[in-house]
């Protein structure tokens, strides 16, 4: 769906689900259309680590992958391509939620996956300088 199609079908509807957003990435999967990652993989963009879910960005990242999509990145884009299209034709919105879910109840470890997939974030990960952290003693 272009963007600005999405744009005014959300002011109309003036609400968003996750439900929403699954079926538009649905609906693109169905079309075996690319899809662009234009947000950053963070873990705060992965992961709710106050209320214990996946942010929208690792659903859809997830999803894809699980519904026949393969990454393919270049310098400065990240792409989801179709690389099985009999398992993109078959999905359904059932499967899609059911998947999610169960990577859901894994906990945050279910987006270490995406995260490894971002070749500049892993460095920094690795490069994390840990003599910056300090001894934390809880108040009694």
């Amino acid at each position: 769906m272009p963007e600005y199609c999405w744009l005014a079908y959300s002011k109309v509807l003036d609400k968003w689900a996750p439900v929403v957003n699954d079926c538009w990435v649905l609906g693109g999967v169905h079309c075996r259309a690319d899809f662009d990652l234009v947000s950053v993989r963070t873990l705060k963009n992965l992961w709710n680590f106050n209320q214990g879910f996946h942010v929208v960005t690792a659903r859809e990242i997830l999803g894809l992958i699980n519904l026949g999509y393969s990454v393919k990145q270049k310098p400065n884009l990240v792409k989801f391509v179709c690389t099985d299209p009999g398992k993109a034709q078959a999905a359904t919105i059932q499967a899609y939620d059911a998947f999610v879910k169960g990577k859901e109840r894994m906990g945050a470890d279910s987006i270490r996956s995406i995260l490894v997939m971002d070749p500049a974030l892993k460095n920094e990960i690795h490069g994390f300088d840990q003599s910056r952290l300090r001894h934390v003693v809880p108040p009694r």
